[in-house]
């Protein structure tokens, strides 16, 4: 019970930070580009896209999964304990499969289309996150070039890769993310409270 609560834990806050980049930081780059009068109205859209990202996106997805029949905690449990958790198993085919056992073909091509449209987003946007980020570290437009063909070479290994391995990099790879800026944050918590209060002093607009 404890391994498994472990597991639940673990995957579900690595997947849940990846669906909604809360803490990563990366999600404020665009909040940053917003055009706002107080920043503390920006940082409440911020938190709302977390909550619907994470709370009903995720959730309908898992009570989906739950309730369909094809998931079976036992046989999961058993596989992630021994280490054979097959690609089925997991993320797209596992939702796949749940929807296409209530609605057939066409929950199939639901997730199908659903999955085209959000991994194309995520990448336009991750690709313009690393490409600001390299303009703030570097100055200018030097290296995007190099940056854009590594960033292309990612999509076409995250493609073909194991799918497993592809997930445990990302997690890695947010995982390291996340440790600056949730420094970051801890020391920015003044500056954050007083945009609060003065946003607060200043009328709330929504």
């Amino acid at each position: 019970v404890g391994y498994g609560l472990t597991a639940a834990l673990r995957y579900g806050v690595a997947r849940g930070v990846f669906t909604n980049e809360a803490g990563v930081g990366s999600s404020a780059i665009a909040h940053a580009a917003a055009d706002v009068d107080q920043p503390a109205e920006e940082g409440m859209w911020g938190i709302l896209e977390v909550f619907v990202a994470t709370m009903l996106v995720c959730t309908m997805t898992a009570l989906v999964i739950l309730t369909a029949g094809v998931y079976d905690p036992g046989t999961a449990l058993a596989a992630l304990t021994e280490g054979r958790v097959s690609d089925a198993m997991l993320g797209a085919p596992l939702s796949a499969a749940s929807y296409a056992s209530a609605l057939g073909g066409g929950g199939t091509a639901l997730v199908a289309a659903s999955l085209l449209l959000f991994a194309f987003t995520s990448l336009v946007g991750w690709s313009y996150y690393g490409e600001r980020s390299l303009s703030y570290l570097l100055g200018g437009t030097r290296g995007r070039r190099l940056y854009r063909l590594a960033f292309l070479g990612a999509i076409v290994a995250g493609s073909v890769g194991e799918l497993r391995s592809v997930w445990e990099l990302a997690d890695i790879w947010t995982g390291l993310m996340a440790l600056p800026n949730l420094t970051a944050l801890l020391l920015l918590t003044p500056e954050v409270l007083r945009c609060l209060d003065q946003w607060r002093n200043n009328g709330r607009r929504y």
